[in-house]
C-alpha cells in the first residue's frame, strides 16, 4: 500500500464515512465499487442520513456517484440511513451484486428507534433508485441495522446471505438475524434464523461485530462471526466472540 492516497473524497458534513464498504460489482461494467455511508446527512432541513456508491472504472471510483437519502419518520429523532452499509453480492442471483443498508433511528411512530434495513439490487443501470426489499426492527428500541453485514454462502446454494443485528430487538438481549439469497427473486422478509445474545452485556450481542467470516470448518458452508463485546465473567468487559456455523 503507498503513503499517499490514490483517490479520495470530502464530504459536506453528514458523517460522511462513518461507514464502508466494498460494494462488489453492482452495474456490471466489469468494475468493483465502493458504498460510503452518512448517517448525520441533513436532507429537506432534517436529519435522515444519506449513502453514496462509487463506481469503479479505469480512472478510478465515479465523480458522480448514486445517492440515497433516508426516510424522515420524526421530526425530532434522527433517521440514522447509513450507519451500517454492507455489498452482500448477488442475492437474487441476478449477475448483479446488491447493497444492503441500515437505518437504526428510523422510527415505526408513534414509537421509537424500531430502526429497519434496505437492499438496493444492481442492474445495467447500476443500482435501483428505491428499495427492493426493506424489514423492519419487531419492536420499539430495536436498533434494527445497526449493523449489516455480508454472510457468504452458509446455506450452500451458490446465492450469498446477509446478517442483520438489533441490538435492543429481545427488550434487552441483542438479536442477529440471518436471510438468504434467492435465485430469481427479491429475498424473504422473514429471516432463516436468528440468535440472541445471553449471559452479561447480552445487548451488546450484535452491537460492534458481525461479519461473514468465509468456510472457516471446511464443511462446505460460510459461518458468521457475531462479537459481544459487553460480555463478562470474571472480568468486567472482557468481551467474547461466537462462531456460528453455516449448514442446510
Amino acid at each position: 500500500m503507498p503513503s499517499d492516497p490514490d483517490w479520495s473524497e470530502t464530504g459536506i458534513g453528514g458523517a460522511f464515512g462513518w461507514s464502508v464498504a466494498g460494494a462488489s460489482n453492482v452495474n456490471g461494467d466489469a468494475f468493483d465499487d465502493v458504498i460510503i455511508g452518512a448517517p448525520q446527512t441533513v436532507n429537506g432541513g432534517s436529519d435522515v442520513g444519506a449513502v453514496y456508491v462509487y463506481y469503479g472504472s479505469d480512472d478510478g471510483p465515479s465523480s458522480n456517484p448514486w445517492i440515497e437519502y433516508g426516510e424522515l419518520t420524526s421530526p425530532y429523532l434522527p433517521t440514522r440511513f447509513g450507519y451500517s452499509v454492507a455489498g452482500i453480492g448477488d442475492v437474487d442471483n441476478d449477475t448483479f451484486g446488491d447493497i444492503l443498508v441500515g437505518a437504526p433511528g428510523r422510527v415505526n411512530y408513534p414509537g421509537t428507534w424500531a430502526g429497519r434495513a434496505y437492499i438496493y439490487l444492481g442492474s445495467n443501470g447500476g443500482l435501483s433508485a428505491t428499495a427492493a426489499w426493506t424489514t423492519d426492527g419487531p419492536a420499539d428500541d430495536s436498533y434494527y441495522g445497526w449493523r449489516v453485514a455480508a454472510a457468504g454462502d452458509v446455506d450452500g446454494d451458490d446465492i450469498p446471505d446477509f446478517a442483520i443485528s438489533g441490538p435492543g430487538a429481545s427488550n434487552d438481549p441483542g438479536v442477529v438475524y440471518l436471510f438468504l439469497g434467492v435465485d430469481g427473486d427479491i429475498p424473504d422478509t422473514a429471516e432463516a434464523s436468528s440468535a440472541s445474545g445471553s449471559g452479561q452485556g447480552a445487548n451488546t450481542f450484535g452491537l460492534e461485530g458481525l461479519a461473514g467470516v468465509g468456510d472457516i470448518n471446511g464443511d462446505g458452508f460460510d459461518d458468521i462471526m457475531i462479537s459481544q463485546s459487553g460480555f463478562f465473567d470474571e472480568f468486567l468487559g472482557s468481551g467474547r466472540l461466537l462462531l456460528f456455523y453455516g449448514g442446510n
